[in-house]
C-alpha cells in the first residue's frame, strides 16, 4: 500500500490561525455600478415625476396631475441631488441637526454664542405670541386697541409713542448687552451648563414680571414671567427636558395657588398659569415626535424585528416611509396650512375671487383664534405650531429615508446607523 505524505497537524491548525489578506468591507458602493450608487430617493422622485406627467398629460382633477411649479422644481432638483451621496448626506445631517437642537438647545451648534443668537431671534419672532406681552408692546408704543368684530379691531394712537419706543430700546439694549457680558462669562467652557441655563431662565423671569406688573399687573406678570423663563432656558439647553420639567412647575405652581386661595380670603387663581402648562404639554408633543423618530423610539415588534440584516430593515424602513408615511404627513400639511393662518388672524375669502388677505395693521396678535374658556391663552399659536410639528416629523423622517437609502446603495459609511438593542422581553 502506498504512503501519502506526513501531514503537520500543529502547522496546519497555525496556518488556519493566521489571517492572510484582510481587507476591510467594501462600502464605496462601487461594486454596484454607476446606477446602483444613485440614492433611492433619486429613484421615488423620479418615479413620481413620470406618474405626475402622464396624469397632467390626461388632464384629470387629481392633485398628482395638477402639481404647482415649485412641486414640478422640487421634485427634479430632489432627483439630481440623489446622484452624489455628499449632498445627500448634508441634508441629512442639517435635519438631524434640528432634533438635536430640540434635545439640547444651543449646545447643539458648533459655537455656543450661535446659540445666544438663537435666543434673541426665538424672543423677536415667538415673544409676542404669549398673551400677556401684548400689553407690554400696546404701553411701549403707546397705542390702545379696542376690538369692533370678531375679527376686526381699531388702533388708536396716543401720541408718544416714539418717547416710550426709544425708551425701551436703550432698556432693551442694556439688556442685551448686560447678557451678553453673562455669555461671555459662563461660555469659556464652550458650551451653556445647567447651571447657567437655570440662571438665565430665572433672570428672564425677574424682568419679564416686573415689566408686566407695571403694564398691566401682577397676576399677568406671572404668566408672561414663566413663559418667559422657560422660552429662554428651553433655547439654552434644550427645549425637550425644560418643557416637560416646566409643565410640572406651572401645574404645580396652579394647584398651589389654587388651594391656598380659600385660607387667605384672595383670589390668587391665575387661569392663564393652568392654560400656559396645558399649551406647554401640547407643544411638547409637537416637537418630541420628531427626536422619537431619532432616537429610533417608534413601536415596533422588537422579537420580530431584531433577527432582520440591517439591509431587510433599510428596505422595510424605506419602502414603508415612502408609501405610507410621506403621502400622509403631505396629506396633512395641505391641510393644516390653511387652518394654522386661520388661527393666526388670516382672512379667508369664502367668496371665492380671492385667497384671503391678513387683517390690517401691525397688530396680527389681537385677531389670534381665542379660547373657549375665559382668561385663558389664546389658542391661536398653540393651533398653528401643529402645523410646525408636522413639519418637524415630515423632516425627521427624511432623514431617516436618507440614511435608510445609503444602506440599500451599500454605503453603510454614511448611513449614520443607530446602535440597537437587545429584542424586548415578551412576559
Amino acid at each position: 500500500m502506498a504512503e501519502g505524505p506526513a501531514l503537520d497537524a500543529a502547522e496546519t491548525l497555525e496556518q488556519l490561525h493566521q489571517a492572510h489578506d484582510v481587507s476591510d468591507l467594501d462600502t464605496s458602493g462601487r461594486t454596484a455600478g454607476r446606477l446602483g450608487q444613485i440614492h433611492p430617493i433619486g429613484w421615488a422622485s423620479a418615479g413620481l415625476l413620470v406618474v405626475a406627467a402622464v396624469f397632467h398629460l390626461r388632464d384629470t382633477e387629481w392633485l398628482i396631475g395638477n402639481f404647482s411649479w415649485w412641486h414640478w422644481v422640487g421634485l427634479v432638483l430632489i432627483t439630481l441631488i440623489s446622484l452624489r451621496p455628499g449632498p445627500m448626506k448634508a441634508i441629512s445631517l442639517f435635519l438631524d441637526g434640528i432634533s438635536r437642537f430640540v434635545e439640547e438647545g444651543s449646545n447643539s451648534f458648533a459655537h455656543p454664542r450661535a446659540g445666544l443668537a438663537t435666543i434673541f431671534v426665538v424672543l423677536a419672532i415667538f415673544g409676542l405670541m404669549i398673551g400677556p406681552l401684548v400689553s407690554v408692546a400696546d404701553w411701549i408704543f403707546g397705542t390702545s386697541v379696542e376690538p369692533i368684530s370678531t375679527s376686526e379691531f381699531e388702533v388708536t394712537d396716543a401720541g408718544n409713542g416714539w418717547l416710550r419706543g426709544a425708551i425701551a430700546a436703550v432698556v432693551l439694549i442694556g439688556l442685551l448687552y448686560a447678557v451678553n457680558r453673562f455669555a461671555r462669562g459662563v461660555l469659556s467652557d464652550e458650551a451653556v451648563s445647567l447651571r447657567a441655563g437655570l440662571l438665565l431662565g430665572a433672570a428672564g423671569f425677574v424682568v419679564t414680571f416686573v415689566a408686566v406688573w407695571i403694564t398691566d399687573g401682577w397676576q399677568p406678570g406671572v404668566t408672561a414671567g414663566f413663559a418667559i423663563a422657560l422660552l429662554l432656558a428651553a433655547v439654552a439647553i434644550g427645549p425637550l427636558w425644560v418643557i416637560a420639567w416646566g409643565i410640572f412647575i406651572v401645574i404645580f405652581f396652579y394647584v398651589v395657588t389654587r388651594y391656598t386661595a380659600r385660607f387667605i380670603e384672595a383670589d390668587i387663581i391665575i387661569g392663564e398659569v393652568n392654560s400656559l402648562g396645558l399649551n406647554l404639554f401640547g407643544l411638547l408633543a409637537l416637537i418630541g415626535v420628531g427626536y422619537g423618530v431619532k432616537a429610533g423610539v417608534n413601536p415596533r415588534i422588537d422579537f420580530w424585528w431584531a433577527d432582520f440584516s440591517k439591509m431587510r430593515k433599510a428596505w422595510l424602513d424605506f419602502v414603508l416611509h415612502t408609501l405610507l408615511f410621506v403621502p400622509f404627513l403631505w396629506a396633512a400639511l395641505r391641510l393644516l396650512s390653511s387652518y394654522a393662518t386661520t388661527n393666526l388672524g388670516f382672512k379667508r375669502d369664502f367668496s371665492g375671487e380671492t385667497a384671503g388677505e391678513w387683517p390690517a395693521g401691525w397688530h396680527v396678535w389681537e385677531t389670534w383664534a381665542q379660547s373657549s374658556d375665559a382668561g385663558n391663552l389664546p389658542a391661536g399659536p398653540l393651533r398653528a405650531t401643529i402645523f410646525v410639528g408636522f413639519v418637524l416629523f415630515l423632516a425627521q423622517i427624511g432623514s431617516e429615508m436618507i440614511k435608510n437609502g445609503f444602506v440599500m446603495i451599500h454605503r453603510e459609511d454614511l448611513a449614520d446607523l443607530k446602535a440597537t438593542d437587545a429584542p424586548a422581553r415578551i412576559e
